[in-house]
């Protein structure tokens, strides 16, 4: 038997949970109406929570800061 040049890659698209080079073409989305932090961390539990929170807390400190230079 002889083998098709076709098959020679990959069966299916390789995807990622988020590591893959299309980050980079994605935009945060700015709201200007306040986020309850409550209501939102208690949709979540344990570490999922907490990453989450702390991801809220690094990126809201950025902004913070951002605003009190200008």
């Amino acid at each position: 038997m002889e083998r098709d040049e076709e098959s020679s890659g990959p069966m299916m698209e390789m995807c990622t949970n988020g590591g893959g080079e299309e980050t980079s073409n994605r935009r945060p989305i700015i709201s200007g109406e306040p986020l309850d932090i409550e209501a939102y961390a208690s949709l979540y539990k344990g570490r999922t929570k907490i990453m989450r929170l702390l991801f809220i807390a690094s990126h809201c400190g950025k902004k913070k800061r951002r605003n009190s230079k200008i």
